[in-house]
């Protein structure tokens, strides 16, 4: 599987429609990767999609937008049909989902891009992902390496074995939440802490909206080694390091870590949410 760059944006349901989200994410795709065409979707209350990749055509986005009740819909670009049965090696990736799993009713568009469609078109990324967060007024967004940022999440020691991956003695530790032994991911830098509409982590490019910033000393952003780009009053992009897949060196490493401490990121999460 390609290494991919990929996160959510993530902003309230109320004024906004899957059907009105789609189309500006497939016209901000036109726009800003016109050659980067889409060439399979699916739509999870699509009936005889089954869950599975169908060739994309000029009739799509019109029949996808009039399915009722629909909750969440895939689109992408691959390079052969073979793959898209899979769903997985694609160039890019976007989905759009209308949900309540974070305790308020949110729509999460997650972005996904192809190492390969990332070093050609970097900035052209960042500018596309902008646009989405601009239009869709996020509260809270990040993108980062997809297996970095998974394996940092993810609390199953048995899961790492599984992939021959191995876990450092000192992250182990027992839960008394879970009653059980599980990876001490509040020791990842880019662990992450859900709150509402808020993703309180760490990541390559953050994206801080209305309420990401009420809920910190906005003050302090000056005081991080970062690329800061203020995209709107209530919506600010910050960018750690300049590779995004360079997330395993030391310095990137620790201003992940310096992201987090400097604006406090666990104390204020911690105040909604456990630690395992």
């Amino acid at each position: 599987m390609r290494r991919q760059l990929s996160g959510p944006m993530i902003f309230y349901s109320t004024g906004h429609s899957i059907p009105w989200v789609l189309e500006t994410v497939v016209d901000s795709l036109r726009l800003f990767l016109p050659d980067m065409s889409i060439s399979h979707y699916y739509a999870v209350n699509d009936p005889a999609a089954s869950h599975r990749y169908r060739r994309w055509s000029q009739s799509s986005l019109e029949s996808i937008l009039q399915l009722p009740d629909l909750d969440a819909v895939h689109v992408a670009a691959f390079e052969d049909a073979g793959t898209a049965k899979e769903g997985v090696d694609w160039l890019f990736h976007v989905s759009v989902t209308d949900t309540e799993s974070r305790g308020v009713r949110c729509i999460i568009v997650d972005l996904g891009f192809s190492e390969e469609v990332v070093t050609e078109h970097l900035s052209t990324l960042l500018n596309f992902s902008d646009s989405l967060a601009k239009a869709f007024c996020i509260e809270s967004g990040h993108l980062h390496d997809l297996e970095d940022f998974s394996d940092q999440n993810q609390l199953g020691p048995h899961w790492f074995k599984m992939k021959g991956k191995p876990v450092e003695p000192r992250k182990i530790k027992y839960s008394d939440v879970l009653k059980q032994e599980i990876v001490d991911v509040e020791l990842n830098p880019c662990h992450n802490h859900v709150v509402g509409a808020i993703d309180f982590t760490a990541a390559w490019t953050m994206y801080l909206g209305q309420s990401f910033l009420d809920s910190i000393d906005a003050t302090k952003l000056g005081q991080l080694d970062a690329k800061i780009c203020q995209l709107s009053d209530s919506l600010v992009r910050v960018t750690l390091f300049d590779d995004p897949f360079s997330f395993a060196s030391a310095s990137s490493i620790e201003r992940l870590w310096d992201f987090r401490a400097t604006l406090e990121l666990d104390q204020i999460a911690h105040k909604f949410v456990r630690p395992w």
